[in-house]
């Protein structure tokens, strides 16, 4: 059973893998959601649905890899750029001129290429912990399961386990492991079976070959930051500030680079989006509200605009206002 059913769904061809959609709601702007695919599908919105359909059309999409969508196996079909076109293939199919896209984790680095290809498609971005190269602080445990990720290990545990060998012939003991390392919120046991179970939805081989595509065509450093600084579009950033994913400090690169707003969640891990969905609901709808109300002025288009911040929650201490930097921060906790 669900909280709200869509009222329309589809599956679009692309090249032979159908992508799966489903559309909730009327209003404007068009929200649309994108998950970090392939190790999780569109369920991971279940809790922000219900209430951003009440005010805006929402639209989401299995990522090719799980879900409803179909599930390649070869590595090329995981490029960045498939899955960006996947993504704008969504929005032609139903008929959204533009949107303002959700995305998480390393979803937002599609999300940030469609704004750069296709950059009259893209409302605003709201990145929730934001999976993107080189900028802030890399978590270590990263740097070294990328040199070992071919390597047989006789005995993995821990962070070991993201290893290709472990993912491709032990899927289901690396999902555990990372779902559990993951939400760091007390009372998690049901998002963690939920996460689970849509990870083992898809496949070890197919995770591995999703791993291995994001090395095939990287950006440089350089390259990067300019596409980030001239992203052109509104951005908020939601990260929890106790993310082992991604380092809070990526989030808070990132809303810096792109001259964007930077909402950390205290005490909260990398999955916000089921641990507290009241909060990035919040966040996301002020946000959005934000930019509609400015939608006929000057500011995106001419500078740095004031800074947003949501309602704000009742106080706690040590919450805290601008920061050090002159970057507006806003605790949500």
């Amino acid at each position: 059973m669900r909280a709200r059913y869509p009222d329309r769904e589809g599956v679009i061809d692309r090249g032979g893998v159908g992508i799966y959609y489903e559309v909730y709601g009327h209003g404007e702007p068009t929200l649309l959601l994108i998950p970090s695919a392939p190790i999780t599908h569109s369920r991971i919105w279940k809790a922000l649905i219900p209430s951003l359909a009440r005010r805006h059309r929402v639209i989401t999409l299995d990522g090719r890899g799980n879900g409803r969508s179909g599930r390649p196996v070869e590595v090329a079909a995981y490029l960045r750029a498939v899955n960006v076109e996947d993504v704008v293939a969504v929005l032609d199919a139903v008929g959204a001129d533009q949107a303002v896209l959700v995305a998480h984790c390393h979803a937002n680095w599609w999300a940030v290429e469609v704004a750069g290809a296709h950059p009259d498609r893209v409302r605003a971005l709201v990145a929730i912990a934001p999976g993107v190269p080189y900028l802030g602080r890399r978590q270590p445990h990263w740097v070294e399961a990328a040199r070992r990720w071919e390597e047989v290990i006789e005995h993995p545990t821990g962070w070991e386990l993201c290893n290709r060998q472990v993912i491709v012939n032990q899927h289901r003991r690396w999902i555990e492991f990372f779902f559990d390392a993951q939400l760091v919120e007390p009372h998690s046991t049901k998002q963690y079976e939920d996460a689970v179970s849509w990870a083992l939805e898809s496949t070890g081989e197919i995770l591995a070959a999703s791993e291995e595509a994001q090395d095939l065509d990287p950006p440089t450093r350089e390259g990067f930051e300019a596409q980030c600084r001239r992203l052109g579009v509104p951005v908020l950033v939601i990260h929890g500030d106790l993310d082992v994913c991604q380092h809070v400090e990526r989030g808070r690169a990132f809303a810096e680079l792109t001259g964007g707003d930077l909402v950390v969640i205290e005490g909260a891990g990398h999955l916000t989006l089921v641990r507290d969905p009241v909060k990035v609901n919040r966040a996301i709808m002020g946000f959005v509200d934000q930019i509609t109300a400015a939608s006929g002025s000057a500011p995106w288009l001419t500078g740095r605009r004031a800074p947003w911040s949501p309602p704000p929650p009742p106080p706690r201490p040590g919450a805290s206002g601008p920061t050090a930097t002159g970057r507006w921060e806003t605790p949500a906790g």
